[in-house]
Formats: structure tokens, C-alpha cells, sequence
């Protein structure tokens, strides 16, 4: 049996900021949908997993958060997956990018940070022998959102024959006594249901509420998959549209019973007894940084008040040649005793990457993006050729150096090939 601690702590700001996602929301949110929530699972008393109702999580937060778990007594060495939602009804977390994106705070980062370890050192005082059972439902509201029009362009629009995976893997731990006590979903699909400027967890802030609510006394962790290119599926004609509140309330209340129900009916698992983690840094490249004067006679061609005039001046600010050829991808892997492996990547990471894993293991694979930091999205070498919102336009909300070489696809595959080798391999000869 496996030691198991959880618990919660909720991370409103004290004061009001402005929601991210969105760059056409200036002012700070107007209410209150849910409260949000760090929900922390510790496993085995040596690695801990945090999910975040935010927008991401900054590099900046996860390397205090680090730092700061070395310096707390009982959790000095512990492994950490940190992960957001990915919500658009709440906060980012970095200050490296665009305001656009979401203002940033550094009081509510280390607020956050602090509620991170309060949650920790709860779960630590409340780890009991858990058994752990594994469930499958679907993740009905995604769908594909890169659609190529007759002249070869791409355009953000619903598309049914790109790649998505609706799966839905549900991790139920119960004690001794046969009661749920931590639960871990995972699905791929954006959390852009709506625009309003209300503060919320979004769709899997409502999948997490409900259920806790219906195996009472658990924490329900959510872990947003591989979904850089899948967003609800609230489609109009041949065009996606932005619901409201109550559609992120309907969407996340279905998702949280079907799940629910496919909990009921979990299965147990045939476990080793270890845990298993690996984590590497991966330089991803980009294509060739401009120098000053390439980026000014490029963004003269912008009006003033664009993002890729911005993004300009932003890199223009910088020393001569400074600019980076490559961006910093964080990639860990955890093997739960055998029966789930958690992939995660600190980037929007589009969903063909999550099947390439998956095709990798027979032991089922909880392809996890906004984990352990933020280094934008990160498209196929595919998409890099077509163009569209992923490859292209996201590449300046980030401040990248520039858009990512084709060449990022091969570096990206063979991390994730090399860590699930690391991580399956241990767990084998361990047995």
C-alpha cells in the first residue's frame, strides 16, 4: 500500500489583479464564480504533486516554491511536479512575458508559495496506507482547434479530424477503510469556455468542487493534459464562440459526474511498491534571433500598438547579441508504483506529443503540460510549417527569442522517449 497525504488551501488574492489568458480584459475581476485552490498530494512522503487554479505557473514561482520546500523541516527532500490548470478565469504567475497575458504580483506569488506549504506539511500530517484503483471516462466538451482553410492557412476554428484525445484518466486512492481520500483527473482540452472577467478555477475548478463534494472528506487534484491545440467544443455553425459562467458550470458539472461515476467503478491496481522520478532540462532551439536592426525593419511593419511591436521593443531593450538561441524546457516523469506514469512539461504543449507518449508505454501515461514552469507553447514541426496562432502569433505573448525551430520536435520526442525509458526501466528492475 502506498503512503498518501492531501489537503487544500485556498489562494484568492488579497487584493484584486487582472485575470490572464486574455488580452482583452484591462481591469481586474468584477467576482467571485469559486473560490481557487492549491490541492497538494504527497506520495510515499517523498514527492508531491500541486495543482494550481491559475492561468500557469512561472518559473519564478516554481524555483522559490523549490527553494523554499529545501529550507521547510519534513519536506527538505521531497520531489515536486507543480502544475496549473491552465484557467483563463484566474492568474499568471511570471513575470517574463507579456502583460498582456495577465498582470503579475509578486506578493500573490509568494502568497501562493506559502499556501503550497502549508497544504504540504498537512498532507504530511495526514499520510495514511492507501490502496490506489485506476479509471478511464471522456472528455466530452474537446475538440481540435486548428482547422486548415482552402488557400493553406490556418485559422482558429472547430476541427473534428485533428489530433485530440478525449480520454479522461481518474487515479482514486482510498484508505484502509475503503474511503476515497485523494483523487487525481486528467484531461486534455483548454479551459477558455469563457471570457468574463470572473474569477474562477473554470471548468476543472467546478470538476474538482464537485468532486469533493461527492466523496466527501477527498482532494480532487485536476491535471490539464497535452491540450496547446483543443479547446471546448461550444461551436456555432463553423465557428467557435465564448460561453459564460454558467456554460463553465455546465461543462464542469457534466465532466465531474461522468467522471465521478467512472470512479465508482475504478479498478485496483497491481502495484510494484515504488515510486520512480526523473526529471531533465531540455534546450528547445528557435530560429534565428534578429539582430537590432533585422527587429527594427520587422516591426515597422506592425502598428504601435501590436504584440509583435511590443515583443520587438521588449528584445530591442536587450544587450546586442544577448538574444538566446534556445528556450528552457523543464521535463520530469513519475512512475506511480506501476500503474500511472506522470509526464510533465513546463509548456503549452500541443496534443500529438501526448500521443507519441502514449504510444511509447502500455502503462497508462498522464501527459501533463503547465508543470514546473512556463516556456510557451510548443508546437509540432508540422504546425511550425502552416503557420497559425501555436507556431506563430503566441511566440510574442511569451517574449521568446523568436518563433521554435522545426528542430524542437526530434529534441522534445527524444526527452519524453529517454524519461519514460528512465522511469520504466527503474520501476522494472526494482520488482
Amino acid at each position: 500500500m502506498l503512503e498518501v497525504g492531501c489537503a487544500r488551501r485556498e489562494i484568492i488574492p488579497a487584493k484584486p489583479l487582472v485575470l490572464g489568458g486574455f488580452d482583452f480584459r484591462k481591469e481586474p475581476f468584477e467576482a467571485i464564480g469559486q473560490p481557487i485552490y492549491a490541492r497538494a498530494i504527497l506520495l510515499a512522503g517523498k514527492h508531491a504533486i500541486i495543482s494550481l487554479d491559475l492561468l500557469f505557473v512561472g518559473d519564478n514561482l516554481f524555483h522559490t516554491l523549490k527553494a523554499t520546500l529545501s529550507k521547510t523541516v519534513g519536506l527538505e527532500h521531497i520531489s515536486l511536479q507543480v502544475c496549473a490548470t491552465h484557467s483563463h478565469s484566474s492568474f499568471q504567475t511570471a513575470d517574463y512575458q507579456s502583460p498582456r497575458l495577465g498582470s503579475f504580483d509578486n506578493d500573490y506569488n509568494t502568497f501562493v508559495v506559502s499556501q503550497c506549504i502549508d497544504a504540504l506539511l498537512e498532507a504530511k500530517a495526514n499520510s495514511q496506507r492507501t490502496s490506489l484503483s485506476i479509471a478511464s471516462s471522456t472528455c466530452s466538451i474537446a475538440i481540435n482547434r486548428r482547422k486548415v482553410l482552402d488557400d493553406g492557412s490556418i485559422k482558429m476554428a472547430p476541427n473534428p479530424e485533428g489530433d485530440v484525445d478525449q480520454t479522461a484518466t481518474l487515479l482514486r486512492f482510498d484508505d484502509e477503510s475503503g474511503k476515497t481520500v485523494a483523487i487525481i483527473a486528467h484531461n486534455h482540452c483548454h479551459p477558455t469556455t469563457t471570457g468574463d472577467n470572473t474569477l474562477s478555477g473554470e471548468y476543472p475548478g467546478v470538476v474538482c468542487a464537485e468532486l469533493e463534494g461527492r466523496f466527501t472528506g477527498s482532494t480532487a487534484l485536476f491535471l490539464q493534459g497535452f491540450c496547446g491545440d483543443i479547446r471546448p467544443a461550444l461551436v456555432k455553425g463553423d465557428e467557435f464562440y465564448r460561453g459564460t459562467y454558467k456554460d463553465v458550470v455546465r461543462n464542469g458539472k457534466a465532466l465531474a459526474t461522468a467522471y465521478g461515476d467512472a470512479i465508482e467503478q475504478a479498478s485496483p491496481c497491481q502495484t510494484t511498491g515504488h515510486l520512480i522520478y526523473q526529471e531533465v532540462v531540455v534546450d528547445l532551439p528557435v530560429e534565428a534571433p534578429m539582430s537590432s536592426d533585422q527587429l527594427k525593419a520587422w516591426s515597422d511593419g506592425f502598428d504601435a500598438g501590436s504584440i509583435q511591436r511590443e515583443w520587438s521593443q521588449h528584445w530591442l531593450a536587450q544587450p546586442e547579441g544577448s538574444i538566446p538561441s534556445t528556450v528552457s524546457l523543464n521535463a520530469s516523469a513519475l512512475n506511480i508504483e506501476g500503474a500511472a506514469i506522470l509526464l510533465g512539461l513546463s509548456g503549452e504543449i500541443v496534443n500529438h506529443f501526448n500521443q507519441y507518449a502514449k504510444e511509447l508505454s502500455s502503462t497508462p501515461i498522464l501527459c501533463t503540460g503547465y508543470c514546473n514552469g512556463m516556456a510557451g507553447y510548443v508546437p509540432t514541426a508540422q504546425q511550425i510549417a502552416e503557420g497559425g496562432y501555436e507556431p506563430e502569433l503566441s511566440a510574442y505573448y511569451f517574449y521568446l527569442p523568436n518563433t521554435f525551430s522545426p528542430e524542437a520536435e526530434p529534441l522534445l520526442k527524444a526527452t519524453i522517449r529517454r524519461l519514460l525509458t528512465a522511469t520504466t526501466s527503474a520501476s522494472i528492475s526494482e520488482q
